[in-house]
């Protein structure tokens, strides 16, 4: 039942990402100067000739084209650095380099035109050296030093290495995630490597990065003079709820040059989670129904429509191991109680599992994934479009009976295979959560009308879904780990065309285990709540178990059982610090913008 931990945890050289929403068969073009639609080129490290086939340069890329899409109007190039040609720079409005391979060969004509364009352009990560010492001056006022390496000599109170940990912006301090890794307890999981320049103008430096346990140390994190920016490490690199990488998404609006969309609002989005006839109290139900409604708080409701415990794990009944929310017109009613108290419905899978088997956890409803095989890490065995649809259509033909129709989607554990999230993204207007990516290409995509999504046509529509994905085609590298993201703000269509509205807070986790790495309290969440309110467009977006109205010895955080004293001061102090509860379904009605232009991609990788 408990989601992903709060830190996002891959490789730098081998996780990986989607690719674009359609990619052309055909070659492309690059941006020209007569383009009159804003764009924004991704350049990225490719590193033709490398084996094993390097995909972290093409993930990380990914992992921005997916941030870009809050700016949906924006024509997004995506290009290898090693495919650059002389003056392309100026072809767009706004360029950025992720350079993510330490000592990849960057062309001559890059590193002239980088210098010299009067675009806006910024360098993120590695080989930065490769500008001359004259030329760092002049961008920056800065002289290049080395690279940071953890610091094994000077721990901290819990033992850690030292680092550059903290990272300080508008007056916060942002935090890079430094545990030793639950498997293997010599690994110290942390993205301690960050260029270390020395800065004769600190006028343009926008963010400094501090020593976690030598606080007379700190270096510049991001640079800005004029139209070039600088930042020292790769954000997308071990991301947290707490991290550097919100810092960067925040100045990505000056990149672009881009207002915010809601410069005087902030958003907030709570619900209830994994609510199932199986493991969900009506009374819990009924309690936290009563809290929202007098906190004056809309709020959401992430409904598993089906339950089942194929090994009686937490039922003991047989006749209890399948179960419908239909099953029950109390649990339904109850629902009912909820939706006239303020909630709006999110189908949160179907089962929530998978099949009669351990995925990875269980098997119960809640605890494993639906459309992922977990112990394999590779796409289920029925993964097709006509499963896919048929296994949503047939959870929303539940939810309509039971008079709650869903009005957006959440993938089960926020994992699916690329073929599903793509899916996902046209059969529903918005999705909730985090995401889950790969670099792939979409092959055999056709124009899905938002007329036939199941929020919009129901299962009215069900037999008019399948041909639009007749011969739809996602390759990805296999073998190849998901790379999880989280967003700040609402984003307009990622790679895969998902609309997606964040959960960005997390939850509050009392306990370790299996899915579970790092502890968080409520006051873990406040803080991280208002620390965010120095970010553009920011939601605060967060989920509540039903189960910690119980007390600590049931996984709760109640004083006693049903307390809800610890949910409404985090509630409240969310209202506290500026930030709005939506209704999720008024908010949808509202928000129907255009999804993200197609992304043209010149030179992909083969992932064949």
């Amino acid at each position: 039942m408990q989601k992903w931990p709060q830190i996002f945890i891959y490789s730098l050289i081998t996780f990986s990402l989607w690719n674009p929403p359609i990619l052309f068969s055909a070659p492309t073009p690059l941006p020209t100067q007569q383009t009159h639609t804003k764009c924004v080129q991704i350049f990225y490290d490719k590193v033709p000739g490398k084996s094993p086939t390097y995909y972290g340069g093409r993930a990380h890329a990914t992992l921005l084209q997916n941030l870009l899409g809050h700016f949906p109007s924006i024509q997004q190039y995506v290009i290898p650095i090693e495919s650059y040609q002389p003056g392309q720079l100026d072809k767009c409005d706004a360029s950025i380099y992720i350079s993510s391979f330490y000592g990849n060969s960057i062309p001559q004509d890059f590193l002239n035109d980088f210098v010299n364009t009067k675009k806006n352009v910024a360098w993120l990560g590695y080989n930065i050296s490769k500008l001359s010492s004259e030329q760092l001056s002049t961008l920056w006022g800065i002289s290049y030093v080395g690279s940071a390496l953890q610091d094994l000599e000077q721990l901290d109170a819990d033992e850690n290495p030292g680092f550059y940990k903290f990272y300080e912006y508008k007056g916060e301090v942002f935090e890079k995630y430094g545990q030793y890794s639950a498997k293997d307890s010599k690994h110290f999981l942390a993205s301690f490597d960050i260029a270390l320049v020395n800065v004769t103008e600190p006028q343009n430096v926008i963010s400094w990065a501090q020593h976690s346990t030598q606080k007379d140390k700190r270096t510049p994190y991001i640079l800005r003079n004029q139209n070039h920016w600088f930042i020292a490490d790769n954000p997308f690199v071990l991301m947290g709820v707490d991290d550097r990488y919100l810092i960067f998404a925040d100045i990505l609006f000056d990149i672009l040059n881009e207002p915010p969309h809601r410069p005087h609002q902030k958003l907030a989005i709570v619900r209830l989670e994994d609510v199932n006839i199986g493991t969900t109290k009506i009374e819990q139900i009924h309690v936290l129904s009563d809290l929202f409604a007098k906190l004056q708080i809309p709020f959401t409701v992430s409904l598993i429509p089906k339950f089942f415990d194929p090994f009686l794990t937490v039922v003991k009944k047989p006749e209890l191991q399948t179960q419908s929310i239909l099953d029950s017109a109390d649990f339904v009613k109850a629902l009912h109680y909820a939706k006239d108290k303020g909630a709006s419905f999110i189908m949160h899978g179907i089962t929530h599992q998978y099949g009669v088997t351990k995925n990875p956890f269980n098997g119960v409803s809640g605890s494993d994934f639906e459309f992922w095989n977990k112990v394999n890490d590779t796409p289920i065995q029925e993964d097709n479009a006509s499963y896919v649809l048929y296994r949503l259509g047939e959870g929303v033909a539940i939810m309509e009976q039971a008079g709650l129709p869903p009005v957006a989607w959440m993938t089960p554990h926020y994992q699916a295979s690329p073929l599903d999230s793509v899916i996902f993204g046209d059969v529903f207007t918005w999705n909730i959560g985090r995401m889950s990516y790969w670099p792939h290409k979409i092959l055999g995509a056709q124009p899905f009308p938002e007329s036939l999504t199941f929020d919009q046509a129901g299962t009215k529509a069900n037999n008019q879904r399948l041909p639009y994905f007749s011969i739809l085609v996602v390759e990805y590298p296999k073998n190849t780990p998901a790379t999880p993201q989280l967003f700040p703000y609402e984003i307009y269509g990622d790679s895969f065309g998902q609309r997606i509205i964040p959960e960005n807070i997390g939850n509050v986790q009392t306990y370790l285990s299996e899915q579970v790495v790092a502890l968080r309290t409520i006051d873990d969440m406040i803080k991280t709540i208002k620390r965010n309110r120095v970010l553009r467009d920011v939601w605060a977006g967060f989920f509540i178990h039903p189960f910690l109205l119980n007390t600590a010895q049931n996984w709760g955080i109640a004083e006693q059982a049903g307390d809800t004293s610890a949910i409404e001061r985090l509630l409240q102090e969310t209202k506290n610090a500026g930030y709005e509860f939506i209704d999720l379904a008024d908010w949808i009605k509202q928000n129907k913008q255009p999804k993200t232009l197609p992304v043209i991609e010149i030179d992909p990788p083969s992932y064949q």
